[in-house]
This record gives structure tokens, C-alpha cells and sequence, in this order.
């Protein structure tokens, strides 16, 4: 195995962590519209913009591994 290998089984693609946050974290899990919501990721940098109740805010961050505010 070499090293590419190594870090192409640890860095997600920035589809696979948009559909997360869309269908599994905000519609499913936080029970939201993800279409009242803007969803972007670059190089792994995820952007959400829309109207969100502050409470809810960690429990998005929690969800999502590796992210921050």
C-alpha cells in the first residue's frame, strides 16, 4: 500500500460529505428542509448558509467528523 492509498481511504470527496450533510444530517437527522439551505464543500471546506435556530448549530457540527464552527 502506498502512501496515496493511504490518504485517498482517510480524505472524503466533497460529494460524499454534501449528501451527508443534506440527506443524513439535516434531513434526517435534524428533521430540516436541506432545499431551505445552500450547501457547498470545496476541497473538504464546507459552507452552509440558510436560517438555522443557534441550538441547533452544534448538534449540525457534531454530526459531521472533522468539522468545526
Amino acid at each position: 500500500m502506498s502512501r496515496i492509498d493511504l490518504l485517498r481511504s482517510l480524505v472524503r470527496d466533497d460529494a460524499e460529505i454534501k449528501e451527508e450533510i443534506e440527506g443524513r444530517i439535516l434531513r434526517g437527522d435534524l428533521l430540516l428542509d436541506p432545499a431551505t439551505f445552500r450547501v457547498e464543500v470545496e476541497n473538504g471546506v464546507v459552507t452552509v448558509e440558510g436560517q438555522l435556530d443557534v441550538d441547533l448549530l452544534p448538534k449540525l457540527l457534531d454530526h459531521v467528523s472533522g468539522t468545526t464552527a
